[in-house]
């Protein structure tokens, strides 16, 4: 029983006579006991096929087979663990070539299969145990420690689409892995993977090739084959550079690269104009090529968290860009670019990490915020902590539609009266600024939920704030803080309340009135005594009033019924009620 496949012999630019003469008897009446050879070359005639396979008939190159022209499963037919395959035959009918190989029948490979099955422990629910099951087997998940490797019968599950390793030891795979032709999904994550067998190029079916979190240091030129993708995340790995040959993944419309070591982005990222998000961040990279422009259909880009100093003017190419990433990176000014990107609802910008970091010190000198950053009318969410600002920036009282608004770390001592035209906030960070005061204009902010006002100057907290009872996080740390407003029993809605580092020297009894809350901390005030209306707080979880001067509590803190830690360290009392000293659900830290 035979084989065969279908090819286009393209002869060599110079065919010697006794080549001539061999394909000439093969057009027309054929040779018998004719061998057929074939090897790997590279056409030097041709730069869109720079791979091709050599024919040589009895020992005598007679042309060669472009693969890019010939039947996508060229290289899988003709090659087994990249060894040549004897007994092939070429033919001539009908006007065509075509290659002939005998069928192999081999039985053993489930035997095989399943000592590895065994030895990896894996159950019958991932792998079935007969040999029907394996074919018709189209989704294949491994995951655990003892999957130390994939055996080369792997390519014998030819019906796969989905092949995924997670948590594996796994350090290659087996060039076996270009025989399955049907996988739609590559996906290896959290593994030991160092290196993609070239076979990888065989999987021209596949859509998605996702490896992150494992070793590779490389990805083969073969890559540029699988011409059908359309997600690439290789992220989290140690990739130096990406080969060229990525340019011809023109159907790409993901491409994560993120958390490896590239020094530069590779320019040919700039062919892949069918990407919608691309991520790019916690590289090394020290400029955006201006090819960035040509990737019109990008809706998401990340370049955080690189050695950025500067942005290309044609930044402002990208129209359908709506969110943009670009935190951490040393720009030595705010690219004015970016203010032409009218459909943008999400900009990051940071300098002090996504992260809380507090600091003395801004980690940029950044002056201003260019005004064309007023234009993006859109805008939802806007990070801008970490440049220093002396001011408010101004413009940002136009962006109207807002949300979030992230401007800690910055050197602002004043609010302007226009920061309550923002009425859509939910989110406002104002933390690690030097603010004194908060202007009347806070009582428009009715939409704010979270409201973080930490480490500034605060002498006094305004009756305004208690007029936002949508509050469900309220951070006071850090302040000047001497009392807070009676009206605080206004912010009904509220569940987080720190205000740590202050100088309270009492809290007022509406502290009571926040029936929702479930954290309270107190560290580091003056407070001699608690108001018996903490007892109220039935849905109070934390509480935390170490480094106080408290000398007793009162009794109704026994209320509490919720209540799972109290932090009472460096306090003057005696002792705890016995009802709370006697409980088995309440964690108490206390130094009497």
């Amino acid at each position: 029983m035979l084989e065969t496949i279908s090819i286009n012999l393209t002869p060599n630019k110079y065919l010697s006579a006794e080549a001539s003469y061999l394909r000439a008897k093969l057009t027309n009446d054929g040779l018998e006991n004719s061998e057929i050879s074939l090897e790997v070359m590279h056409d030097k005639y041709n730069d869109n096929d720079p791979l091709a396979l050599e024919v040589y008939c009895n020992q005598i190159s007679i042309g060669y087979i472009q693969k890019f022209n010939s039947a996508d499963n060229i290289d899988s037919f003709c090659f087994i663990a990249n060894k040549k395959i004897s007994a092939l035959t070429l033919q001539w009918g009908n006007n065509s070539f075509t290659l002939s190989k005998p069928t192999k029948i081999d039985d053993g490979w489930v035997d095989r299969l399943m000592d590895w099955v065994d030895k990896s422990e894996i159950g019958s629910n991932v792998l079935p145990r007969d040999k029907s099951g394996l074919l018709e087997q189209t989704n294949l998940l491994l995951e655990g420690r003892r999957i130390e490797s994939l055996p080369p019968e792997i390519g014998k599950l030819a019906n796969l689409k989905t092949l995924k390793l997670d948590r594996c030891d796994v350090e290659s795979l087996p060039s076996e892995i270009g025989l399955l032709t049907n996988l739609r999904a590559l996906i290896i994550t959290n593994c030991r993977l160092s290196e993609l067998p070239p076979e990888i190029g065989l999987l021209t079916n596949l859509r998605a090739l996702i490896i992150t979190n494992c070793r590779l240091s490389e990805l083969p030129p073969e890559i540029g084959i699988l011409t059908s993708l359309n997600t690439l995340n290789v992220s989290f790995n140690s990739l130096r550079g990406i080969p060229s040959e990525i340019k011809n993944l023109t159907k790409l419309r993901t491409l994560n690269i993120s958390s490896n070591r590239l020094l530069r982005m590779p320019p040919e990222i700039e062919c892949l104009t069918n990407l919608t998000a691309l991520n790019i961040a916690t590289n090394k990279l020290e400029e955006i090529p201006p090819g960035i422009g040509n990737l019109t259909r990008l809706t998401t880009l990340d370049i955080s968290e690189n050695s950025l100093h500067e942005l290309p003017s044609e930044i402002e190419n990208l129209i359908n860009l709506s969110t943009l990433f670009a935190f951490e990176n040393p720009f030595k000014k705010i690219p004015p670019e970016i203010g032409s990107l009218f459909n943008l609802s999400k900009l990051y910008l940071h300098r002090d990490s996504i992260y809380y970091h507090y600091s003395d010190e801004p980690y940029s000198t950044i002056k201003e915020v260019p005004p064309e950053i007023g234009n993006l009318r859109a805008l939802e969410v806007l990070g801008l902590s970490g440049y220093g600002f002396d001011k408010f920036p101004s413009c940002i009282a136009e962006l109207t539609n807002l949300t979030c608004l992230y401007l800690r770390n910055n050197r602002f001592s004043v609010l302007p009266s226009e920061i309550g035209k923002l009425k859509k906030l939910t989110l406002l960070s104002l933390d690690c600024n030097k603010l004194v005061k908060l202007p009347p204009e806070f009582l428009n902010l009715k939409n704010l939920t979270a409201l973080y006002l930490s480490r500034n100057n605060l002498a006094e907290l305004p009756p305004e704030i208690c007029s936002l009872k949508k509050l469900t996080t309220l951070e006071l740390d850090c302040n000047r803080l001497a009392r807070l407003p009676p009206e605080i029993d206004n912010l009904q809605e509220l569940v987080r309340l720190l205000i740590t580092d202050n100088q309270l020297a009492q809290l007022p009894p509406q502290i009571g009135g926040l029936k929702k809350l479930t954290t309270l901390d107190l560290l580091k005030n003056e407070l001699v005594e608690l108001p018996p209306e903490i007892g109220d707080l039935k849905n109070l979880t934390y509480l935390r009033i170490s480094t106080n001067k408290l000398v007793e509590l009162p009794p109704e803190i026994k209320g509490l019924e919720s209540l799972t830690a109290l932090h009472l360290e460096d306090n003057l009392l005696a002792e705890l009620p016995p009802e709370m000293r006697d409980s088995t659900k309440l964690r108490i830290n206390r130094w009497m």
